[in-house]
């Protein structure tokens, strides 16, 4: 629901990188586009998302990959993920069980 009726969010765009999250109700992905040479790694604030500090985990789904993608969670407030080079990686995200 979130890819089809979601607001979009920007978080980081450049030459080579497009990272922007689609957010409806309490669902959101955030969806990594490189077009690069070389894997990136990407850091943003989960308030960019309206999230607060806590902990959440990104789990890429929806994508075929090439290249070793993780889940990757975030800490004290700011998420890290890793894109690929020449690949678009489309994370879920959701609260982190402690």
């Amino acid at each position: 629901d979130a890819l089809k009726f979601g607001k979009t969010i920007d978080l980081r765009y450049d030459t080579d990188v497009y990272l922007f999250a689609r957010q409806h109700q309490n669902k959101i992905v955030v969806v990594g586009i490189n077009r690069g040479d070389k894997e990136m790694t990407i850091e943003f604030p989960l308030s960019a998302l309206g999230l607060t500090a806590e902990n959440y985990v990104f789990s890429p789904n929806g994508a075929e990959l090439s290249g070793n993608i993780v889940i990757q969670t975030s800490q004290n407030g700011i998420a890290k993920l890793v894109l690929p080079a020449k690949n678009v990686v489309v994370y879920k995200v959701d609260k982190a069980l402690n």
